[in-house]
């Protein structure tokens, strides 16, 4: 007799609530490093700008991106907390 085949769950998750929070988690464990590197660099141009007006507006926008990357990142985190909280409040 054959033994049956078995697929491993490589998440741990069985529903969709929990694939979101594993995705979500693993977002920002790249996106919030990323975002350091990032504003390191705009920093580092910054100090090397020496009174050139291109690297200084080249990291002042690096330093803007970067805020509001991080912003849409956070506020699109509680977006889905918002929702997650909206369709469990009838229960």
């Amino acid at each position: 007799m054959a033994t049956p085949y078995q697929i491993v769950n490589p998440l741990g998750v069985e529903n969709l609530e929990d694939i979101f929070s594993v995705i979500t988690s693993s977002v920002l464990k790249v996106v919030i490093p990323v975002a350091v590197l990032l504003y390191i660099y705009a920093g580092v141009n910054m100090l090397i700008a020496a009174g050139r007006p291109a690297y200084v507006a080249r990291a002042k926008q690096i330093f803007q991106y970067t805020t509001i990357g991080l912003l849409v990142i956070f506020i699109g985190g509680g977006f889905v907390d918002l929702i997650r909280s909206i369709l469990n409040a009838g229960q």
